[in-house]
């Protein structure tokens, strides 16, 4: 599997937001790319993945991987990066 772990080179894909697993919520939470680029600007995916926590019950959030949400996101190719950070 190749691809960047640079959250600009997965803007570049196409890719507009990251998604994650809450266990103890059990949904999944989605934050737009460009937020987490403003608030962490020069880390990569690897880097941020472990930081991020739910807002609901302030749980770590795991299985973070970029997708696509929008106009167009059902058809829209997966990321061919690692599976997940």
């Amino acid at each position: 599997m190749g691809g960047s772990d640079d959250l600009a080179a997965i803007r570049a894909q196409g890719f507009t937001h990251l998604e994650g697993w809450c266990a103890a919520c059990r949904v999944v939470k989605v934050m737009p790319l460009e937020t987490l680029e403003g608030l962490a600007p020069g880390l990569g995916l690897r880097a941020i993945a472990p930081r991020l926590t739910c807002r609901t019950c302030r749980g770590p959030v795991t299985e973070v991987k970029p997708c696509h949400h929008g106009p167009g996101s059902f058809a829209a190719r997966p990321w061919d990066g690692p599976p997940f950070a």
